[in-house]
């Protein structure tokens, strides 16, 4: 068997925003935090990122200047619990976001 990592052992009331703010890296890439559970994410395969890139093309053509398209970021939905995903694509307000 197995043992997990020390940073899967979490207390009942699941992990803090600032104790993910304090995981390497290399971890946040590979990792959703629902609830304060952490959620270990599968590295998608060639068909599935071939898909995601096709779709960010076409969202980013049909959006215009005034929206980005991006992939590969943590989107913090809730601090409490603590609620971090990393979706295949986000679209968001450009000009918000320079703000």
């Amino acid at each position: 068997m197995t043992a997990l990592p020390d940073w899967m052992m979490l207390p009942p009331e699941g992990l803090t925003a600032a104790e993910y703010e304090a995981l390497p890296e290399e971890i946040c890439r590979r990792v959703e935090v629902v609830g304060g559970a952490i959620v270990v994410n599968v590295a998608p395969r060639r068909p599935h990122q071939t898909i995601v890139c096709r779709l960010a093309n076409v969202l980013e053509a049909a959006c215009g200047p005034q929206h980005a398209v991006d992939f590969d970021v943590d989107l913090r939905l809730r601090d409490v619990p603590l609620l971090n995903r990393r979706p295949d694509i986000v679209v968001y307000d450009w000009e918000a976001q320079r703000c």
